[in-house]
């Protein structure tokens, strides 16, 4: 499987994802735009009301350690996330935000990596072997 995505116009890569509750054939599956955030170690994080179209049913709540080093309660569900032909399970952090985010731990559970080139404003999310030459067959500069 291999998703690629161009992000000329936004800072970060965005994907196409559904995100369902434990009860889809009475709430849908729903498709959000979600951007990756590489500094993200959980799996998904939403809007409230995007929780809500989705159904998602709430879990309790979860203190988790944000980027500054200070912690902070946030609500959670149980989710279902698929992404192309992938699908993973995962706690799903109800965020203040307006924007989804797709963490590590979300790349982790689907067996995806990603794949970013700056220069081309290019994402890819793929489950294929990367064609990178381990580190003893890398050519060795004389400099």
């Amino acid at each position: 499987m291999r998703i690629i995505q161009s992000f000329e116009n936004q800072s970060i890569p965005k994907f196409q994802i559904i995100i369902s509750g434990p009860l889809p054939q009475v709430y849908g599956k729903h498709t959000f735009e979600a951007g990756v955030d590489t500094g993200f170690t959980g799996f998904l994080s939403i809007p409230f009301l995007s929780g809500v179209k989705a159904g998602l049913i709430f879990g309790g709540a979860i203190s988790l350690t944000l980027a500054d080093g200070k912690s902070q309660s946030f609500l959670y569900c149980l989710g279902l996330a698929e992404a192309g032909t992938k699908s993973a399970i995962g706690i799903v952090v109800i965020s203040p935000s307006d924007d989804i985010l797709l963490g590590m731990e979300f790349l982790r559970l689907l067996g995806l990596r990603l794949i970013v080139d700056p220069i081309s404003k290019t994402a890819i999310l793929t489950d294929e072997d990367p064609p990178i030459q381990p580190p003893d067959q890398l050519p060795i500069s004389s400099n």
